[in-house]
């Protein structure tokens, strides 16, 4: 009945945690024990926080919109928002394609409260970073308007294939929005064309940001920190659960082979410049086995996705993931130690078993191999 009391009280009038309490000394009167037992329950959370088994959306159309106002001018990240969320975008941006290499990415910044489209839906890691470094680089200026950029994604989104995923990812530092029109009924245009709006905030929770995130089904995430900065958009990387109402159909895919034609010189579409007539003419390349346009490099669109081997492959193991390792109590002072199959290490906690080749391994192999490997080294 205490406790029952104590739960219904004003917070003023509860008893105070007591967090130090949970920490203990080892006979040397270190505690690095409790430490390493606080961490691996921080990846054990990590790993066990994605649902398995589920359909996963892997062609993705994702709108990158970033916070360009005054605000990003603080420097609580260092050297100043902007800088810093200017660097690890370009790190989001290379996983990114590394674990969705046949989505597309769009680039907007907002500025003054007008919204400027960086790039075009592409495929290309280095477009995209090129533009973040010739636009973000320097002070931003003015206020935010989240209604301008979401209204921009939409037009951009609302006409892409049904089989791909519409998202939308907002980088935002400023604690305000200010907007033209009524913010609901472009929450309205987002839920009816089925679009996704996930916000990582660098500030502070702000209503307007987790109603739209709420609305649409995505994420609201409030950073505490740089870490926790990079830790979300590692989050965003892999492909969310795709919908049960999401259309299934055959995607046309060329393969084309690589072409060098020594002493022949050839215009490259993906590189035309009209001021620059030579500057589209190059010597290898990838053929469009249709129209037999000449793209630099693959994935690109030219009508028909043009994509090679390993890139369908890197996209296939989405729908095949890896299976859940099964834990294992390791008693104290186990001898000989168990060794990780992965790393050779002894693990000190708890083990992970592979189903198939019951091979044991540790929090972080196993967080590893789920993450980013997808394929099991013991199998």
């Amino acid at each position: 009945m205490e406790d029952a009391k104590l739960d219904d009280a004003y917070c003023w009038e509860q008893e105070y945690e007591k967090p130090w309490e949970a920490l203990s000394v080892d006979e040397s009167g270190s505690l690095e024990a409790s430490v390493l037992t606080a961490a691996h329950e921080s990846k054990r959370k990590e790993l066990y926080r994605r649902k398995r088994n589920i359909r996963l959306g892997i062609m993705r159309q994702v709108c990158l919109v970033v916070d360009m106002s005054a605000a990003m001018n603080d420097r609580d990240l260092q050297p100043t928002r902007l800088l810093c969320t200017l660097k690890h975008l370009s790190n989001f941006v290379d996983d990114f394609f590394d674990q969705n290499p046949i989505s597309q990415v769009c680039l907007l910044g907002v500025r003054d409260k007008t919204v400027k489209r960086l790039t075009e839906f592409a495929s290309n890691p280095r477009k995209q970073k090129e533009a973040l470094k010739d636009y973000l680089y320097g002070e931003g200026s003015g206020e935010f308007s989240l209604q301008n950029s979401l209204e921009m994604a939409i037009s951009l989104l609302k006409d892409t294939p049904s089989h791909c995923i519409r998202e939308v990812l907002v980088v935002v530092g400023s604690l305000g929005s200010c907007d033209p029109g009524d913010i609901t009924t472009t929450i309205d245009s987002l839920v009816e064309n089925k679009i996704i709006c996930n916000l990582v905030v660098l500030s502070a929770e702000v209503f307007v940001y987790k109603k739209v995130a709420e609305e649409t089904g995505g994420k609201h995430t409030v950073i505490l920190d740089e870490a926790d900065l990079k830790d979300t958009f590692c989050f965003f990387v892999i492909p969310p659960a795709a919908s049960t109402k999401m259309d299934c159909s055959l995607v046309r895919m060329g393969f084309p082979e690589r072409v060098d034609s020594k002493g022949q010189w050839s215009f490259c579409v993906c590189h035309a410049v009209p001021d620059k007539p030579d500057a589209n003419l190059t010597r290898q390349g990838y053929f469009c086995p249709q129209c037999k346009s000449k793209y630099c490099s693959l994935p690109t669109e030219c009508r028909l996705i043009l994509i090679s081997a390993q890139h369908l492959a890197r996209s296939h193991q989405h729908l095949f993931p890896v299976g859940t390792f099964a834990e294992v109590e390791i008693p104290k002072e186990k001898e000989p130690p168990i060794l990780c199959y992965g790393c050779l290490l002894p693990i000190s906690v708890r083990a992970y078993t592979c189903g198939t080749c019951k091979n044991q391994f540790c929090i972080d192999c196993n967080l590893f191999i789920h993450e980013t490997l997808h394929v099991c080294p013991g199998c």
